[in-house]
């Protein structure tokens, strides 16, 4: 490890950002589920949920917007505030991992103020493939707990993975260039706990077309639209500009914008509870692991299969992932209920 980066992960690991209060309102709710209802063939929602009704799990995704003033932002739209620096300017999300408190007088409810902390919980640094010609790339896990008012148990605890590079440091955006896609990359201990011997995939390489679970007990097939990435974004507050210029996405590589991560989960767990219906249980653990880029306005596939574990206590699980072009996974996860 340089010097520099010494400095760097003096400077940022165990960093505590600034907390972000927020007013739990129906809106962000009601205009996420109006988004989405068209590429699922829902009717739109016709009126907000009442004061005091829980936000459907992992809608907490579009509240809690960061409060960071444009001054703040890289020339990309990125927040400064969640960098590495020192010329770490390209970003990746990787996945993240949720719990919810099954305590329903911690969920976090419309009419409620809540507040998010989060701090950098690891920050490492790696080699890239020989063939990228590049000095590495970053790793940084951030660690948010949703709180409401008057508790002290978060509602939600998650974490977030992120991968940072030097500029040029992605050839292209090709699934065998990514970190993740790299022989000696560890496996995700926390995934990989979830995953069945038969539910885990090799690593994807360029002219690979990898499945996963083809018998799947549902598998919408989607169209996440340019417009419905600007609205995400602007619901998220998110200033990237991958996500809405194409002409800035195809600089950097791209064949258009890319899906935010986020909504990748968002979708699953939309796809989810279509499938499920009244059926739908709660969420204890959800886990996600993003393999490659997903493009907008290119059909995807969202995907899912029940899986009953044998223990002593048995639970219901779900295997979600997402399709993309030719049927290569570009997402995978794992959701646990109660």
């Amino acid at each position: 490890m340089s010097a520099a980066q010494q400095v760097l992960r003096s400077r940022a690991l165990g960093k505590v950002l600034s907390p972000v209060k927020d007013f739990i309102s129906p809106t962000p709710t009601f205009l996420l589920r109006t988004a989405l209802s068209s590429h699922f063939n829902q009717e739109p929602p016709s009126s907000l949920l009442s004061k005091g009704s829980p936000i459907p799990q992992t809608n907490h995704l579009v509240y809690f917007p960061p409060h960071v003033p444009e001054t703040l932002l890289y020339q990309d739209g990125h927040n400064s505030e969640q960098s590495p620096g020192i010329g770490y300017m390209r970003t990746m999300w990787t996945g993240h991992e949720m719990e919810f408190d099954e305590n329903p007088d911690n969920a976090l409810r419309i009419g409620d103020e809540a507040v998010m902390t989060e701090q950098v919980i690891v920050l490492d640094d790696g080699e890239l493939t020989k063939k990228t010609n590049e000095s590495g790339y970053i790793k940084m896990h951030f660690m948010r707990e949703y709180t409401r008012e008057g508790r002290t148990t978060p509602a939600i605890t998650e974490i977030r993975k992120l991968l940072f590079f030097k500029k040029g440091g992605i050839s292209n955006g090709r699934c065998e260039d990514l970190p993740a896609n790299n022989p000696k990359e560890e496996v995700d201990p926390m995934v990989d706990e979830m995953l069945d011997e038969e539910d885990r995939i090799p690593i994807a390489r360029r002219g690979t077309n990898l499945r996963l679970h083809p018998a799947a007990d549902f598998r919408y097939t989607i169209i996440p639209s340019s417009i419905l990435l600007q609205r995400f974004s602007s619901l998220t507050y998110n200033a990237h500009k991958i996500h809405y210029d194409p002409v800035f996405a195809r600089k950097e590589g791209y064949n258009g914008c890319l899906v935010h991560g986020p909504l990748t989960t968002v979708l699953m767990m939309n796809a989810l509870q279509q499938h499920l219906g009244k059926d739908m249980k709660f969420v204890k653990q959800l886990l996600t692991r993003n393999i490659a880029p997903l493009v907008a306005d290119h059909p995807i596939k969202v995907c899912g299969r029940k899986v009953t574990r044998k223990q002593a206590e048995p639970r219901d699980e779900w295997r979600l992932w997402i399709e993309g072009t030719a049927g290569s996974v570009a997402v995978r996860a794992a959701a646990i209920f109660v």
